[in-house]
């Protein structure tokens, strides 16, 4: 009888939660990045800043790695403020272009498949930050 106890004891024991074993999962607190980098056609096409501008224009041309570049066409209204109307920008990371031309230092951030910020720095520390949305319309 004493040994069908002492059974019992180490049996409820080993299935304690105190003495069970499970392995601790790592905390994400990253945001995960696409596996692939975003290619040049998703970043193509027009692009809404508000509805009473017209839309910000991306292009791509042809070339692969470090050849690759992103043409952005900004309306008439930014244009004005930053003194320029288009950007070449080449690809900095997964989902970050840049460029300067001139005075202007233009960069472009996907955020999702559908947003993404276009932030344009002048030499003088003036600084537009415009949220963009896919306008597929």
């Amino acid at each position: 009888m004493k040994q069908i106890a002492s059974a019992l004891l180490a049996t409820s024991l080993l299935a304690s939660p105190v003495f069970a074993q499970t392995p601790e999962k790592p905390a994400t607190t990253e945001k995960a990045a696409p596996a692939q980098p975003y290619s040049i056609a998703s970043f193509m096409g027009k692009w809404a800043v508000t509805m009473v501008m017209e839309p910000i224009t991306i292009m791509g041309n042809r070339a692969v790695g470090p050849a690759a570049r992103l043409v952005v066409v900004v309306p008439d209204n930014i244009s004005k403020v930053v003194k320029q109307n288009h950007f070449a920008l080449a690809r900095k990371s997964n989902e970050v272009w840049e460029g300067q031309q001139e005075d202007v230092t233009a960069t472009l951030t996907r955020l999702s498949e559908n947003t993404a910020q276009l932030v344009l720095v002048q030499k003088d520390g003036h600084k537009m930050e415009i949220p963009l949305y896919r306008d597929d319309g």
